[in-house]
C-alpha cells in the first residue's frame, strides 16, 4: 500500500493564507467597483431598501419582527442578488457584454449573469401604498408610512419609516340573524369560528372564515353556495381601538344557493370517451343497486362501483363524499380520467341533483420487453430478456393481472475451465381492488385497499455443478394511509427451494464447506412480512427537498419454527 502525505511548513501556510486573503479582497473590490461603470447615463444601481419601525405600543413591539419581514416582502423589485456579500451575477452579466451569437458570452450573460436593477425601475410610492394597505389589512387603520431615498457613488437605497399605530381588536362578531333556512345553517357552524372576541383584526382571517363557512355548508347540501355570497362589514367607530363585525348575506343571491340539495339519480358512464353519447336514457342504462351504469359493451361489473360510490338517491349532498368518490375511482388504476358533473333534476320539488360520472378507461392491455447485456471483470458475459404483460381489467372489476417471463444466460471463459449459468422463470401478480376476506377495512379511505396474490418460479442451472428450482407464493394486502405512504402486509409468504443434478465433484466441495452447503440445500420457508414505503415526490407540485424511505420486517421461517419446535441453538434444527 502506498500512502502519500504532504506537510506544509508554517511559513508556507502563512504565505498561502495571505494569498487567499489578497485574492478575496481583490475580487471584492473588482466586483463592487466595476458594476457601476457599466451604468447608463443618469442611471443608478438600486441596492435595496430598509424598514425603520417606529412604535411605542408594547403589543405592537411583540409583532415587530414578523411585521417587518412581511413588509420587506412587499418591496419590489428586489435588488441584484449577492453571493458572500458580492453581486457576482451582476458582475458576470456586465463583464460578458452583449453577445453576438450563442457562444460563451451568451452562456455567461444569460445562464449565470443577472441584469442590473436600476433605481428608476423602483416605484417607491407604489411600494409605500402597498405597505399601508398591508398594515390596514392587519388591523393598523391609523398607520403612516414614509420613505426617503439616498444616492451615493451611483448606488441608490431607500428607508421606509413605518408608524403603525395601535392595532384594532375585535369586540363583537355578529352572524346573520334572520329566520331563513340559509341563515340558520350558517349559525349552526359558527361554534368553531376563527373570528374571536379579543382577537386582532386581520383580513386574511376574515377570508379564511368565509372559506370555512362555505366548506361547512357544502357538507350540508348547499351545492350552489359560494363564499363570495358572504359579506363582512366592520364598524371601527366604537372607540378604544375596537371593531364590531357583521357577517351578512348579499342581497342578490340565486335561489339555488339558498337551499340544501339531495341526490336524485346517480349515473355512471363507465366507458366514456370524447366521442361518447352523453345523453342519458334510463332505457339504455343498466340499473344496479341504486344507480345507473351506461356501459354498452359490458366492460365493467357494476359491483365495482357499488363499493366505491358514496352518493345514493336521497343522500344530502356533501363535498367530502364528492371528493372521496373521485379519489377512489382514480385509485382503482383502470381509469386515466375521472370527472363528475352535478345538475339540477327536473323533479317536482326542484331541490335535487343528478350526479353524472364520466370515466375514461386506460388501455386494457399493455406489454413491455427489456433486454440487457453484462460483462464482468472475471471474464463473465451474459444477457437477460424480460417480457411483461398487464391486464388492467381481468375479471371486469379493475383486477390487475401482471405476467412476466424472463430468460438469462451467463458464461465465464478462463484459461482452465468454462463456467456458465442459465436461468428462466416467470411471475404472476394479481391485484384485486378490495380486501379479501371482506372486513370493511379502508372503506372510507381516499385510496382503495387491494388484495395481492403473487406466484413465481425460477429455474437456475450452473454448468457442471448444480440445478435449483425455486417456487414462491404470497398473499397479502396493499393500502395507502396517505398519498405519500404505502403499506404492504403479507400474512402468508412461502418459499420452496429444491436442488437437483448436483455433480459428484461439486458434492465433494459441499461435504467440506458447510456455508456453501447451506446456500443450496433444500428449503421450505413459511412466514409473514411487512413493507413500509414513504415517497414525498408523490405530493403534487413538490419540487424540492424530497425524501424516500423503504423499510421491511420479515418473519420468514420464524412461524414454521415455532410450530415445529425448532431450536438451532440447542441442536433441534428441523429439515
Amino acid at each position: 500500500m502506498k500512502m502519500d502525505f504532504k506537510i506544509w511548513s508554517k511559513g508556507s501556510s502563512e504565505k498561502t493564507f495571505t494569498n487567499v486573503i489578497v485574492c478575496v479582497v481583490f475580487i471584492s473590490l473588482l466586483a463592487s467597483c466595476s458594476n457601476t461603470k457599466y451604468l447608463p447615463e443618469k442611471e443608478t444601481l438600486y441596492v435595496g431598501s430598509g424598514i425603520k419601525y417606529v412604535s411605542s405600543d408594547s403589543s405592537a413591539k411583540s409583532q415587530k419582527a414578523v411585521l417587518k419581514e412581511e413588509l420587506k416582502l412587499i418591496i419590489l423589485p428586489k435588488p441584484n442578488s449577492k453571493i458572500l456579500g458580492l453581486r457576482i451575477k451582476l458582475w458576470l452579466y456586465n463583464v460578458a457584454g452583449k453577445p453576438t451569437g450563442k457562444g460563451l458570452r451568451y452562456i455567461i450573460r444569460n445562464k449565470f449573469g443577472e441584469p442590473p436593477v436600476y433605481a428608476s425601475m423602483v416605484n417607491f410610492e407604489k411600494n409605500r401604498t402597498l405597505m399601508v394597505n398591508r398594515l390596514e389589512n392587519r388591523g393598523y387603520f391609523k398607520s403612516n408610512v414614509k420613505f426617503d431615498t439616498t444616492t451615493k457613488a451611483q448606488r441608490t437605497s431607500a428607508v421606509f419609516t413605518v408608524k403603525p399605530g395601535l392595532q384594532y381588536i375585535i369586540d363583537t362578531v355578529n352572524f346573520p340573524k334572520d329566520s331563513s333556512v340559509l341563515s340558520k345553517a350558517i349559525r349552526t357552524v359558527t361554534g368553531r369560528t376563527t373570528l374571536k372576541r379579543g382577537g386582532a383584526y386581520d383580513l386574511d382571517v376574515i377570508k379564511a372564515e368565509r372559506t370555512r363557512i362555505d366548506a361547512r355548508l357544502k357538507q350540508s347540501g348547499y351545492f350552489f353556495f359560494n363564499e363570495n355570497y358572504l359579506l363582512v362589514t366592520v364598524d371601527s367607530t366604537v372607540g378604544s381601538n375596537k371593531v364590531n363585525m357583521y357577517m351578512e348575506l348579499k342581497k342578490k343571491i340565486p335561489q339555488q344557493a339558498r337551499l340544501p340539495y339531495r341526490i336524485n339519480d346517480v349515473v355512471i358512464f363507465a366507458d366514456y370517451s370524447i366521442a361518447s353519447d352523453t345523453s342519458f336514457s334510463k332505457a339504455k342504462a343498466t340499473f344496479y343497486d341504486s344507480f345507473y351504469v351506461v356501459d354498452p359493451y359490458k366492460k365493467f361489473n357494476p359491483r365495482m362501483f357499488k363499493r366505491n360510490l358514496r352518493f345514493h338517491p336521497g343522500d344530502l349532498y356533501n363535498r367530502n363524499d364528492h371528493n372521496l368518490t373521485l379519489s377512489r375511482l382514480v385509485s382503482l388504476g383502470v381509469y386515466k380520467f375521472v370527472k363528475a358533473r352535478f345538475e339540477e333534476s327536473d323533479t317536482a320539488d326542484g331541490i335535487k341533483l343528478n350526479a353524472f360520472y364520466y370515466l375514461s378507461p386506460n388501455s386494457k392491455y399493455s406489454a413491455k420487453a427489456q433486454i440487457s447485456a453484462l460483462t464482468k471483470s472475471n471474464n463473465s458475459t451474459g444477457t437477460d430478456l424480460t417480457i411483461s404483460l398487464k391486464n388492467r381489467n381481468t375479471f371486469h372489476s379493475a383486477e390487475q393481472l401482471s405476467l412476466s417471463g424472463f430468460v438469462g444466460l451467463e458464461t465465464q471463459v478462463s484459461s482452465q475451465q468454462n463456467f456458465g449459468t442459465k436461468r428462466f422463470g416467470g411471475d404472476l401478480d394479481l391485484l384485486i381492488p378490495r380486501i379479501i376476506p371482506h372486513i370493511g377495512f379502508g372503506k372510507n379511505s381516499d385510496f382503495v385497499p387491494k388484495t395481492r396474490i403473487n406466484l413465481g418460479y425460477e429455474y437456475f442451472r450452473r454448468t457442471d455443478q448444480y440445478t435449483l428450482n425455486s417456487f414462491k407464493s404470497s398473499f397479502g394486502w396493499v393500502w395507502n394511509s396517505s398519498i405519500t405512504t404505502e403499506h404492504q402486509f403479507n400474512p402468508i409468504a412461502l418459499n420452496y427451494v429444491l436442488p437437483s443434478a448436483i455433480t459428484p465433484l461439486f458434492q465433494k466441495g459441499l461435504d467440506t464447506n458447510i456455508t456453501l452447503a447451506r446456500s443450496i440445500e433444500k428449503q421450505f420457508i413459511i412466514g409473514s412480512n411487512y413493507n413500509f414505503n414513504y415517497n414525498s415526490q408523490a405530493k403534487p407540485n413538490r419540487k424540492r427537498n424530497n425524501y424516500y424511505f423503504n423499510g421491511n420486517a420479515d418473519l420468514s421461517g420464524n412461524i414454521l419454527g415455532l410450530l415445529t419446535g425448532a431450536d438451532v441453538l440447542n441442536g433441534k434444527e428441523k429439515k
